[in-house]
């Protein structure tokens, strides 16, 4: 938090309800402005409102995606006593009304609106990375040793791992968005990379974690890059 905040202006800051429910639903998951408004059942321009007095505060913080502005707690903020105690009132708040269960509902509807805007075509996909970058990572490639892992980050629509498939025994696709990753899995298919794997989830979160873990106890020997062999 900013070293301006004094300690009355946090207090009369976790004050009000409102804002309390909003820190406890973005710490539960990442949120659109409209979202929160839906699942608080107020007017977007009062929700807004008390967005901007969480987010000057450093409280919330946001990333963009696509055309949404989400909107999260920002990390380690509730390491702070008062906003730990602020987020276990907000969070209660939430499960007695029911507000909390309908997360997952609102992050659902906004994939399926993501999958259903894509399947119209409304953005066409990449035909491939740039043939400049495939140049360059090809010529690098012998520097990194071992090639076991890559992490593709943020992989979109997919059109990266055509370049890293071959190049490491194993590629996590990551993405936060489920109809991104489901574009990414069908790219996968018609160039027949079998080296894949997809996650749903943040780069630090604990699908990456796991994946990490279990491809570090991994003992599986030979070669896995590149596309299938065409029978």
């Amino acid at each position: 938090m900013p070293s301006s905040l004094t300690r009355w202006d946090l207090y009369r800051l976790l004050s009000d309800p409102t804002r309390l429910r909003l820190l406890a639903l973005a710490s539960i998951q990442e949120l659109a402005v409209s979202e929160l408004a839906e699942l608080l059942r107020e007017g977007q321009p009062k929700v807004s409102r008390h967005v901007s007095m969480l987010r000057d505060a450093g409280l919330l913080s946001g990333r963009k995606q696509g055309t949404w502005l989400l909107l999260r707690m920002t990390p380690n903020v509730d390491d702070d006593s008062v906003v730990a105690d602020a987020l276990w009132t907000g969070m209660d708040l939430c499960t007695t009304d029911g507000t909390a269960t309908r997360v997952a509902d609102v992050v659902a509807a906004r994939d399926e609106a993501t999958r259903s805007f894509f399947a119209r075509g409304g953005r066409t996909q990449r035909a491939g990375p740039p043939a400049e970058l495939a140049a360059y990572l090809s010529l690098i490639s012998p520097l990194i040793t071992p090639r076991r892992l890559a992490i593709d980050a943020g992989t979109g629509d997919g059109a990266l791992l055509e370049v890293l498939a071959p190049l490491f025994d194993q590629v996590i696709a990551l993405d936060r968005s489920t109809a991104q990753l489901d574009l990414a899995r069908k790219r996968a298919a018609r160039r027949r990379l079998r080296n894949l794997r997809f996650l749903c989830g943040e780069l630090d979160g604990p699908e990456i974690r796991k994946a990490l873990l279990s491809c570090k106890q991994s003992k599986e020997t030979g070669p896995r890059r590149g596309a299938a062999r065409s029978k």
